[in-house]
This record gives C-alpha cells, sequence and structure tokens, in this order.
C-alpha cells in the first residue's frame, strides 16, 4: 500500500510541475504579445509593462530574445520619442543585468555597470527623473551581486533614494520595490535604526498592503531581532502570519515567520517555545524550497537539541541544514552549520572529527571577517562623512558670521576714507589733474599701439590668406596639409614666429594665459586658438593653418574636449574668459 502511495505522490508531483510550466509558457506567450503595442502605452504603465516582457525574455533562448530585443528596439525608435528610447535603453540594461546574475558571471558586471553609467550620462535627470533614478537602482543592485564595493553600491541607493523622494506616485506608482532595496541596503551595513525607519517610511507611501508590504514588514522584523528588541520582532513577525496571505508564496512565508518567531524565542533563552515555533517553521520552509531560511531555522534548532543533550535530533536537523545549503550556498550557513558540527562530535567525544570542523569554521570565519571590515571600514567612512559635513556647516556659519563682521568692519573704512579724501581733496586735486593726464596719455598711447598692431597683424592675415587661396587645390598644398595633420605642424617655424610676435602686441600675454590655464596644450592647439581670436570662419581658418575644414573642425572638437576634461568649460567660454 506505502509503495503505492508514494507512487500517487510522485505522479502527482509530476503533474504539478508540467502543469506550472505549461502555465508559464502561456503566461509568457501573453506577456510577449505585449511587444508589439508596449511603446504605446502611456507613462507610468510602460515601464511596468516593458519589465515584464524583459523578465520574460531572460528565461527565454538567448537566440529568440536577442531577436525580440532588436524588434523592441526599432518600435522605441520608430515612435521618435527620447523618453521611449530612454526607457529601452534601460530595459536592455535590465535584460542583461538577470541574464548576468543566472549565469553567475560576475566579471560581466563591470561591464555592465560602466554601460548603466554612461547612459546615466545621457539622461537629463530634471527632465526624465524616473529613468535617472531606476539607472543608479540598477548600478547599486549589480554592486550588490558583485560584493565587497559597499561605498559605491550604497552611494547609487542614495542616489536613487533622493530622485525617487522626488517623484509624484502618480507618474511612478511602481517605485516601492526600489525604496525597500535601499532599506535593504541600510539593514546590510547593520545601520537598523534607518532601515527601520525607510521600512516605515515606505509603508506609508504605500498604504494599500500587498506582497511588498510582507517583505518590508520582514526586514523591519530582522531589524529588531539584530537590535535584542524582542517584543517589537515577534510582534512584527506576528504580523506576517496574519497578514501572509499577500505574499505571493503565502506557505513560504509562513514558515519564513514561524522560524524568525522561533529564533527570537532561541535568543531569549526560551527553548521549548522555540521548538514549537521551528518544527512547525522548517517543514513548510522545505515544503516550498526556501533552501537559505531552511538551513538557517535547521541549525538554530540543531544547536538547541545539542545544548539539550538530544543528539539524535541534532544530527537530523544537521543533516537538512547541510541539505538546504547544498542548494542555497551561503557563508553564514556554512559557518554555522561547520561549527554546530564541531560542537556536536565534541559532545560525541570525538576530537579529531570535532578538529576537522572547527578548521572549516575558521576558514568560513575568515571570509566573515573580511566582509565585516569591509563594512565596518564603510561605516567608519560614513561616519567620517557625516562629521565633515556637519564641520562644514558649523565652518559656514562661522564664515557667515565673520563676514558680517568685516562687512561692518569695511563700510566704517570706507566712511573714514571717504571723510579723509574730502578733507585731503583740495590739497590733492591738482596733483591728481596731472597724475589723470598723464594716465590719459599713457592709455592713448597704448590705445594707439594696439590699433597699429592689429592693423599689422590683420595686414599680415589678409597677406596670408590671399596667399593661400592662390592654389588651394594644388598637389603640393595636398603634401603640405598632409604632412601637417601628421606632424600636427600647422605654420613653419618663421611663419610661427612672424604670426606670433604680431599676434602678442595685439593680444598681450593672451596665449601666456592659454598656457597657464592648459599647461599640457600642444603647438599645434595654441595656434588653432590663436587664428581663432581673430574671428575668422573655419574655411579662413583652414587656409591660414594649411589644413583642410574638416580638420579645423576634428582639431576644435578634440581641443573643446580637453578643455571641458581640465576645466569644465566650453570651448568658446574658455577663449572668451581670456579677453
Amino acid at each position: 500500500m506505502l509503495p503505492i502511495l508514494i507512487s500517487v505522490l510522485v505522479f502527482m508531483n509530476k503533474l504539478k510541475k508540467a502543469l506550472f510550466i505549461f502555465l508559464l509558457l502561456i503566461v509568457n506567450e501573453v506577456v510577449l504579445g505585449q511587444q508589439h503595442f508596449v511603446f504605446k502605452l502611456p507613462f507610468p504603465r510602460q515601464y511596468k509593462t516593458l519589465d515584464t516582457i524583459i523578465d520574460s525574455l531572460a528565461i527565454q533562448d538567448p537566440t529568440l530574445a536577442l531577436r525580440t530585443l532588436k524588434k523592441l528596439e526599432l518600435q522605441a525608435r520608430a515612435t521618435n520619442n527620447e523618453l521611449v528610447m530612454l526607457n529601452y535603453k534601460r530595459s536592455e540594461i535590465r535584460y542583461r543585468y538577470i541574464r548576468t546574475i543566472h549565469n553567475e558571471k560576475r566579471p560581466e558586471l563591470n561591464q555592465l555597470i560602466a554601460d548603466t553609467e554612461q547612459l546615466i550620462a545621457e539622461v537629463d535627470e530634471e527632465q526624465y527623473p524616473v529613468i535617472a533614478a531606476l539607472l543608479h537602482f540598477q548600478i547599486g543592485n549589480s554592486l550588490d551581486y558583485q560584493k565587497y564595493n559597499y561605498k559605491e553600491q550604497f552611494k547609487h541607493y542614495l542616489l536613487a533614494y533622493e530622485i525617487f523622494k522626488s517623484i509624484p506616485l502618480e507618474e511612478f506608482p511602481y517605485r516601492y520595490y526600489s525604496q525597500y532595496a535601499i532599506a535593504l541596503a541600510y539593514y546590510q551595513f547593520e545601520e537598523y535604526d534607518e532601515a527601520i525607519a525607510l521600512s516605515k517610511e515606505v509603508e506609508l507611501l504605500f498604504p494599500k498592503k500587498d506582497f511588498n508590504s510582507i517583505i518590508t514588514a520582514n526586514l523591519v522584523g530582522l531589524s529588531y531581532l539584530a537590535q535584542k528588541k524582542f517584543n517589537q520582532a515577534i510582534f512584527t513577525f506576528n504580523w506576517i502570519l496574519k497578514n501572509n496571505k499577500y505574499a505571493l508564496n503565502p506557505t513560504a512565508w509562513r514558515g519564513i515567520a514561524l522560524s524568525n518567531i522561533g529564533e527570537v524565542y532561541q535568543q531569549q533563552g526560551k527553548s521549548a517555545t522555540a521548538i514549537r515555533y521551528l518544527e512547525q517553521g522548517i517543514p513548510l520552509l522545505k515544503q516550498e524550497a526556501v533552501y537559505g531560511n531552511m538551513a538557517s531555522a535547521t541549525i538554530i534548532l540543531a544547536r538547541i537539541y545539542l545544548s539539550q543533550k538530544q543528539l539524535v535530533e541534532a544530527k537530523l536537523n544537521i543533516d537538512l541544514a547541510i541539505y538546504g545549503n547544498t542548494k542555497d550556498r551561503k557563508i553564514s550557513n556554512s559557518y554555522s552549520i561547520n561549527k554546530v558540527m564541531s560542537d556536536y562530535y565534541q559532545v560525541k567525544s570525538n576530537p579529531k572529527l570535532a578538529l576537522h570542523y572547527l578548521q572549516l569554521t575558521n576558514t568560513y570565519k575568515d571570509s566573515i571577517d573580511t566582509r565585516t571590515n569591509i563594512t565596518k571600514r564603510f561605516k567608519v567612512e560614513i561616519n567620517f562623512a557625516k562629521e565633515k559635513q556637519l564641520l562644514l556647516l558649523k565652518e559656514i556659519e562661522e564664515n557667515i558670521a565673520h563676514q558680517r563682521v568685516i562687512v561692518i568692519a569695511i563700510f566704517l573704512f570706507s566712511l573714514l576714507l571717504l571723510i579723509t579724501l574730502y578733507i585731503f581733496f583740495d590739497r590733492g586735486r591738482l596733483k591728481f589733474k596731472l597724475q589723470r593726464q598723464e594716465l590719459l596719455d599713457k592709455n592713448e598711447k597704448i590705445a594707439s599701439e594696439l590699433e597699429l598692431a592689429n592693423l599689422r597683424l590683420a595686414q599680415y592675415m589678409q597677406s596670408r590668406l590671399h596667399k593661400d587661396m592662390e592654389n588651394p587645390n594644388s598637389e603640393v598644398q595636398e603634401n603640405l596639409v598632409s604632412k601637417m595633420l601628421n606632424d600636427s605642424n600647422i605654420y613653419t617655424d618663421q611663419d610661427w614666429v612672424e604670426f606670433k610676435n604680431l599676434f602678442e602686441q595685439a593680444h598681450p600675454r593672451y596665449l601666456q594665459r592659454v598656457k597657464d590655464k592648459l599647461p599640457k596644450i600642444s603647438p599645434a592647439e595654441l595656434r588653432l586658438i590663436a587664428v581663432h581670436k581673430l574671428n575668422l570662419n573655419t574655411n579662413e581658418m583652414a587656409l591660414i593653418l594649411n589644413i583642410s575644414p574638416d580638420a579645423v573642425r576634428k582639431s576644435k572638437k578634440r581641443l573643446s574636449l580637453k578643455i571641458d576634461e581640465n576645466l569644465h568649460q566650453s570651448f568658446d567660454g574658455f577663449t572668451s574668459s581670456l579677453l
């Protein structure tokens, strides 16, 4: 009878899996069918619908998925809408991320992160805040999966959070999980008060209960547990027990809540109550294949039985923990399993095996300590940054007060100076008049010299233009252009010296100011700036420099990039600032 019953159960299980796969395929087909009109949907529906399609593509055959992505790209381009195109590019990055983590190809995340950062640079945050926030969140997720890069991860999460706060819910109602993940990051960095506060803030933003409410409540409960606030933790986990209907998998979440309550009682030293809850939760976790939580719960239960010298029950739970950890490998669970195994063999009076598992425990402990140290270092950096910000604010306040004193002092000094000047005005009037006349004469002389220098420079440039226009298409000219493009030489040394002397007379120290601001500027680039100063058009500049107009434009573009990179100015802004 028993074999028959087992066969029936096996058959039902296979049938259940087959039906599940069949339904999944139907759902995928329905979802993928939406691709033909997804970009006609209004925002914010378009965000969620496109992500649903991408999530379905990520589990499909790669070749088919890429073909579908190409179709989506063409449809997005056909809309001629910048927001639609940015949304498609964002979803393509989401597809690559899902594929990467499914295939566990961590090195590819570096390129994915770089591509995401490049896309963020293209997005106008004020015009498209949702896109910018989701991209920052995507980088945070990628860094989280990559591990050990907490500082950058948290930076992007906070950037996403600051943008999310400024977006009305009606413009993007699907941001719940994104904000939850930022609270989760706080929890990972052991900033439990911040994790609780942000989780509750998220709950207030989204009063309607759904599966997100369950995961948020669980994060709050775990934060309370980490802080040893046992009553608040039990209250929160009990809320999950009563409201697990909102979860996507109510049975699994019932198992998680029961196991978490069991851990609370175990930490309080209430072993009997802890056993009762753990023994209810563990079978549900096993049934729903929640292996990580199952391993954690069975380790706790094994420790309780081991403390009570119930070795058979302890070993059964250790074996179940090992099984769960083979399905969901976590360093923390591996460490705990080997630790409890070492304790188990100590009780069994088997020092050889106890030492063996203790050595394995220390190996995993090293990994945990490394991660913990990185987290602590990051927390120190965060706290230092906060202290630095407070000091900066204090310094600003002190500067403001100091500036007020300075303004009053300047005012009094100015008043005294005006009185003094008025007293000595009559005595110094004649002297001032003479000095003023001398200054006017000097300025007139300088102006005359500058006018003459500008005239000479203009005559020189006109002679160069007429000279270069005589035979612009000759073979000699082409050879000269080719040589100058290769060698970055624009003038002969004699021409440059002659031009430079005239230019410096018309625009004293202009070229020196360029060198001061761009020490690494090349001679060819310096000549380009000098010619540009003369307000010539591109063709005239090309003739003067003996290069093609296209070469002038390319040289100007390269120089613009260098100016922007070093001085954060445009080309025209830079040259005009040197007047």
